[in-house]
Formats: structure tokens, C-alpha cells, sequence
């Protein structure tokens, strides 16, 4: 109940990127340091990482990673750039979603479940929130 108190507090502050984990934020995930945004590049590489992970990585710490480098309330490159050589913005955003859908951790054995399950539900309310994000969503057949 506190907890709930406090949250709110802060969101009616006017701060909205407040959120609340079950354990401890790895600073050694985030590019840039706190208080920057990253560019529209970097955004999009941190999504075709979490769509096909670099050999040697785990799509978990890549989910923490993008996590850790998107603000709370979405992408901040949401509009698709027009022109011949841009990617499609939609596309990226659906294939990350259907690669974090995807991925399926055991639900007992591994210590870490629980984290892992929160870093999913993270990043997808990350890919949700914004409005290009939704609409992507949304326009999945």
C-alpha cells in the first residue's frame, strides 16, 4: 500500500517514467548515462538485437538491456522517417514484439524466472506504449 502511495505520488508529480522491479537495476546495461536519450539509430539497433541476438549473447540480457535504455513511457523515434532507404519502423517494432512474445522461460528450476518474466512484461509495455508501437500492435493480423 505504500508502495502503491509512493507511485502515484511520483506519477502525479509529473514524473511518469517511475516504475517498480523486483530487483536491482544493472547500470552496466544502459549506452548512455542517465538523464540522455539515445538517438533513433541506436533505438532501432537495440530492437534488431532483441529480434536476432549477436552469436554469444542471450536474448535476456538483451531485453534488459533495451529495458534499461528506453524511457518507461516508449520509444522517444516512434514516427517513421519517410524516405527510400529508411526502414519501416512498424515492422521493426512488430518482429521485437513477436521475438519477446516468444521466448519462453521454465517456470521452476531457474532462480531467475521470476526477473526474467518481469524484464519481459518491461519491455513490452515499453514497445506498447508508444502510439506507432500500439498501432503496429494492432495491425497484426
Amino acid at each position: 500500500m505504500i508502495l502503491a502511495s509512493l507511485v502515484d505520488g511520483t506519477r502525479a508529480s509529473g514524473n511518469h517514467e517511475v516504475f517498480v522491479v523486483g530487483h536491482k537495476l544493472d547500470r552496466a546495461f544502459r549506452i548512455l548515462p542517465y538523464g540522455f536519450l539515445l538517438d533513433e539509430d541506436s533505438e532501432a539497433q537495440c530492437m534488431k538485437h532483441v529480434i536476432a541476438p549477436p552469436p554469444g549473447l542471450k536474448r535476456y540480457d538483451l531485453i534488459r538491456r533495451f529495458n534499461a535504455n528506453i524511457p518507461y513511457n516508449g520509444l522517444t523515434y516512434s514516427v517513421a522517417q519517410e524516405g527510400f532507404f529508411t526502414e519501416n519502423k512498424g515492422k521493426l517494432i512488430v518482429g521485437c514484439l513477436e521475438s519477446v512474445l516468444n521466448e519462453t522461460y521454465p517456470p521452476e528450476g531457474d532462480l531467475f524466472s521470476t526477473a526474467k518474466c518481469e524484464a519481459q512484461l518491461q519491455c513490452l509495455h515499453r514497445l506498447f506504449a508508444s502510439k506507432s508501437g500500439f498501432q503496429a500492435f494492432t495491425a497484426v493480423p
